[in-house]
């Protein structure tokens, strides 16, 4: 019951009191929850703000950027576009168009081995099944453009046509296949001088060989005439081109040539061969199928003849042979010289079973 003093004025009682005091403290709460409230909105809506904003530029680089690569690509400007979705990649690393667009910016730029790496990365990265087709045709028109073996080549379609199911890439082979060259002489070991002809598996395609060892390619030498062999190693590679470009498997063979015995025959008597009689000396000359011969008698008389021979019935070591004369000028020559070598390393040779010393 409310009181009431001597002056009728009201006396509230202590209940009346905080319940009267409460209500101003509970007002200024609400109002400071209220305030820190709309801050907060208001910082959360400046950043989403700020951050889809940053979110739309980065996009709209990134879409701007791949854009530009790829119309360069069609211009043909493979640098620029390099550096085009180059651009994208130092925005999103992860950006597989980028990195897509980048090996085929590299295959154009003839850049086939950095080209080869970034595709590999293109055919982990893409999931989708016609995209990975897109990235495994470009892929080996770029190989095809770097004349490949047929056998990394082969090896690449049978990839894509596993890793995508398409059974279209086994068919492509044919595209590329490439007749191989052929010997017209077994590699082997072989006495005297021999030729090497190179056989085309299509006459419309080309040859190209090596005789140093490297490996052939189109900027070898284009095989026209067949190749001589002489003593010694030598082996040669070949491949064909087909009018596509593209190479077949190398061919290789190894021969060995040996100096026949006529040959050896021919080195072992080249030079001077002089005897003497008392005053009579008797000298001949031989060389590379010509032979001259001077018999004189000390200082006051001299005859001399010449001819061209023939190397018949030599031996296999290249000691013993009959030399067959021919345009003979003179009297003093016979048609006939039985020559012996036996033994070599004297320096003397046996004429019609007369022995001469060799004079330098």
């Amino acid at each position: 019951m409310n009181e009431y003093d001597a002056n009728n004025e009201f006396i509230a009682d202590e209940k009346t009191e905080i319940l009267a005091g409460d209500k101003p403290k509970k007002s200024k709460a609400n109002k400071t929850l209220v305030i820190v409230g709309i801050v907060f909105l208001g910082i959360l809506l400046v950043t989403g703000g700020v951050f889809g904003y940053l979110t739309y530029q980065k996009m709209t680089a990134i879409k701007t950027g791949l854009q530009t690569g790829e119309d360069l690509l069609t211009d043909g400007k493979f640098e620029e576009a390099l550096k085009s979705f180059e651009s994208v990649t130092v925005i999103d690393a992860e950006n597989t168009d980028s990195i897509f667009g980048k090996a085929r910016a590299l295959a154009g730029l003839a850049d086939y081995e950095n080209a080869k790496n970034v595709f590999e990365e293109c055919v982990v990265k893409f999931t989708d099944l016609e995209k990975l087709k897109t990235v495994y045709n470009a892929y080996i028109d770029s190989e095809v453009n770097h004349k490949v073996s047929e056998e990394t080549l082969f090896a690449l379609l049978e990839r894509a046509a596993k890793e995508t199911g398409d059974e279209s890439y086994i068919k492509r082979k044919g595209d590329f296949m490439v007749k191989t060259p052929t010997f017209n002489l077994n590699p082997g070991v072989y006495q005297g001088t021999q030729s090497v002809e190179l056989i085309k598996g299509d006459p419309n395609d080309k040859i190209y060989f090596t005789t140093d060892g490297s490996e052939p390619t189109v900027a070898s030498q284009e095989y026209t005439s067949a190749i001589q062999l002489t003593s010694g190693d030598k082996t040669i590679k070949a491949i064909e081109v087909g009018a596509n470009g593209f190479p077949s498997k190398k061919i290789e063979g190894k021969y060995t040539v040996t100096a026949s015995g006529e040959a050896i025959f021919q080195n072992n008597i080249s030079g001077s061969w002089v005897s003497r009689s008392g005053s009579y000396q008797y000298l001949y000359y031989f060389k590379d199928g010509y032979c001259s011969y001077v018999s004189s008698y000390g200082s006051s008389s001299s005859s001399s003849s010449t001819a061209n021979y023939t190397i018949n019935g030599v031996n296999s070591a290249g000691t013993i042979a009959t030399l067959s004369l021919f345009n003979i000028q003179g009297s003093s020559l016979p048609s006939t010289l039985n020559v012996n070598c036996e033994p070599l390393g004297d320096n003397m040779i046996s004429i019609n079973q007369k022995g001469y010393t060799y004079q330098p």
